[in-house]
């Protein structure tokens, strides 16, 4: 606590004269204007920007010394990084790199706040407005970008905080800076400071008031149908962006096209074989060569070739379950479905993109519920969820469970006198693997029964048991399972 407190009190000495060196690289050298270069937001917007010399070699030697000290002075290894990049240059400065530089634009300076007002603002006047930064502003006043959070942002405006600085007798900006997020969970920054070098660094190891962040995200985007078929659709860069646009699709052989130039891409599912998730990614090149990349949100082309279906897939006799389909990008009112079960299973009513159904009373039959989903492309192949019999205990229990060589099938000592006196020892039983294969057959005419599993793989298995009234028909048998583990 006490190194950190000394660095601050060394910072208040000699930061104070370096930070005003570096506004002035930032500010001040607006008053001087090189040759105006072409520049803009992504989406078109002009913004002003200055082509200045790099610098010369004393300068640039200058600049580093300066940056060095600093860091120095102000920054603890061992408890902040920072770490240079790029030399000291003048031809860019903060704002330039993080907003058109870092997309491959030309070297140029840009300023937070508009020429023309930095012209008629005098910073020697205490009583005169300092400008609002309507320059940068122009880069999500337009829609290019858009306010975010830390984890999601692409970029970092420090925020617009004059002040009338007695001692040095002018409006000084604190904040004026911009960075590009590096690494966001970690708080790393990419950012150019003034003519000083550019640095990756903690978002709070640099020369400026980082306490009015704001965080920025490019808010461009693609709009078009979720499904392609054999027929043409558009698929469009939204905001009718100003620039070069050339735009591809993955994977390539989905579509046809699968690259082209211009907005919107007009493009076709390549045969009504073909199926899958596509998406279309958009380059960008705006004025000044800064360049974008925007991503489409996937989209579906073709049939759907398989559909996940959820549901209950132990049942239990005489019980409602119901089983829902999940196409590819969710339900859509236009889709058809059509359900299959297994054959004593009893409708009961569907909806939407899911059905219900009541097992049978008596020994329901097991096997796949299954779905074929027509959308405008034609229809899927069936998929489905396996059904199998689930543990609807009470009257019997297996032991040990779980079990290594073999399970012990007992009635259960609560339930012992109702069994004697209701049902005869004619007794069924069966054990189904999870895919509802019946794996083992057995008529038993007294219980406990042992079941040999040394034989069988890891895994759930359920135990059906039936058992009949005496003196009743097949419809006054009673039917129950149970689930034991295997596990050698």
């Amino acid at each position: 606590m006490n190194s950190h407190l000394t660095i601050c009190k060394v910072w208040n000495k000699i930061y104070i004269k370096m930070k005003k060196t570096i506004i002035f690289c930032i500010v001040f050298n607006c008053c001087t204007i090189g040759v105006y270069a072409q520049v803009c937001t992504p989406i078109g917007t002009s913004v002003d920007y200055h082509n200045d010399p790099v610098g010369l070699p004393d300068d640039i030697a200058g600049w580093e010394a300066d940056a060095a000290a600093w860091i120095s002075v102000n920054i603890n290894p061992q408890e902040q990084y920072v770490s240079r990049i790029d030399p000291a240059d003048g031809s860019y400065n903060c704002h330039g790199y993080a907003w058109h530089v870092e997309h491959n634009g030309n070297n140029d300076v840009v300023y937070a706040y508009l020429d023309d007002d930095l012209d008629e603002f005098d910073r020697e006047d205490e009583y005169d407005t300092p400008p609002p930064p309507d320059n940068i502003k122009k880069y999500w006043d337009d829609g290019s970008y858009v306010l975010t959070t830390q984890s999601l942002a692409q970029k970092v405006w420090y925020g617009s905080c004059w002040e009338w600085d007695p001692g040095a007798g002018k409006h000084l900006d604190w904040c004026n800076h911009s960075a590009v997020i590096y690494n966001g969970p970690s708080g790393i920054y990419e950012s150019k400071w003034g003519k000083w070098p550019l640095y990756r660094h903690d978002y709070d190891a640099c020369p400026y008031d980082y306490s009015e962040r704001q965080y920025y995200k490019l808010d461009l985007s693609v709009s078009g149908d979720f499904l392609l078929c054999t027929s043409n659709k558009e698929y469009t860069l939204n905001d009718d962006p100003d620039g070069t646009i050339t735009w591809s699709v993955s994977p390539s052989n989905k579509t046809t096209p699968s690259s082209g130039s211009g907005n919107p891409a007009i493009i076709k599912a390549s045969s009504g074989s073909v199926y899958g998730y596509c998406y279309i990614t958009y380059n960008l090149t705006t004025c000044g060569n800064a360049s974008y990349q925007i991503t489409s949100d996937s989209f579906w082309v073709g049939k759907f070739h398989t559909t996940v279906v959820t549901g209950q897939a132990a049942v239990c006799p005489d019980e409602l379950y119901t089983y829902t389909a999940h196409p590819p990008g969710g339900h859509d009112p236009v889709y058809e479905y059509d359900w299959t079960y297994p054959g004593n299973w009893i409708w009961q009513w569907e909806m939407e993109n899911w059905i219900r159904l009541k097992t049978a009373k008596y020994d329901p039959d097991y096997g796949t519920v299954r779905v074929e989903i027509t959308n405008e492309c034609g229809e899927s192949n069936p998929s489905g969820i396996t059904v199998y019999p689930g543990y609807c205990g009470g009257y019997y229990m297996a032991f040990p469970n779980p079990s290594s060589s073999y399970v012990d099938i007992d009635v259960n000592p609560k339930m012992s006198t109702l069994i004697e006196e209701i049902y005869n020892n004619d007794i069924s039983l069966s054990v189904y693997n999870k895919m509802g294969i019946v794996v083992l057959n057995s008529n038993v005419e007294s219980l406990p029964y042992r079941i040999d599993t040394s034989g069988l793989p890891n895994g759930e298995y359920v135990v059906k048991i039936i058992t009949g009234k005496k003196d009743g028909t097949e419809k006054d048998q009673r039917f129950e399972s149970l689930k034991i583990t295997v596990n050698h």
